[in-house]
């Protein structure tokens, strides 16, 4: 089990923030834990690209949404987050977060110390947010930061950065995603051993940005139908 959403409701629990009817919390890239019934009675959104991420959710009574580019401006007053692995990735996600946060509203972040947890505090310094404090548990490290007033222009600019753009031999991607921008070894390699002919319907299961598809379908007659099968929205 990922170790981020224990040590962050230990955290959060350390140093609760004083929720009221009305308030909003934002739960961002975390998997399901108990702890997030102690947030009333403020509103708790969930949001998880993964599909995993919504069925794990959806089983223990709560809606999950994976679109992060929709995430509200300044509406929340806590944001919960786990950060990507992948540099790109992180630093997106914690400019979303940033920018979910009301004006002097708290994030919380937490990510292993071997996916890049050291780095948290200065890449939330770096995108504008005011750090408050820094610790580790569970070889982890977690940070307490705030949203600012006024304007945030690495935030918009880091977002910006990680929008959906053609990149892959023109087909679209982003960055943050594995080989966003060239297609993988391996996949190169499965795509140079196909036969010609592959049979009517084809089925391709973790299909990125769909590149090995379009080789696939460029071929006449390799097949008729092509269904793409993605966890990552």
């Amino acid at each position: 089990m990922d170790p981020v959403p224990e040590v962050i409701f230990r955290a959060l629990s350390m140093e609760p923030v004083p929720l009221e009817d009305g308030d909003a919390v934002l739960v961002l890239g975390l998997e399901p834990h108990p702890g997030a019934d102690t947030l009333a009675p403020a509103r708790v959104d969930v949001v998880d690209p993964w599909a995993m991420a919504v069925q794990a959710w959806a089983r223990v009574g709560h809606a999950c949404d994976t679109d992060e580019d929709g995430v509200a401006a300044a509406a929340y007053r806590l944001v919960l987050v786990r950060p990507e692995r992948q540099v790109d990735g992180r630093r997106a996600r914690l400019a979303r977060a940033i920018r979910a946060a009301v004006p002097g509203g708290w994030i919380l972040a937490a990510l292993p110390t071997r996916e890049g947890g050291k780095r948290l505090p200065d890449e939330l310094e770096a995108l504008g947010a005011e750090v408050l404090s820094s610790d580790s548990k569970a070889r982890c490290r977690y940070v307490w930061a705030q949203r600012p007033d006024g304007p945030l222009p690495a935030v918009d600019a880091a977002i910006a950065e990680d929008a959906p753009r053609a990149a892959l031999d023109g087909l679209w991607s982003r960055p943050g995603l594995f080989s966003w921008d060239a297609p993988d070894p391996g996949t190169r390699l499965l795509a140079e051993a196909l036969p010609d002919r592959l049979g009517e319907r084809i089925a391709e299961a973790g299909c990125g940005p769909g590149w090995l598809a379009s080789r696939i379908v460029a071929v006449p007659g390799r097949c008729t139908q092509m269904a793409l099968i993605e966890a990552d929205r």
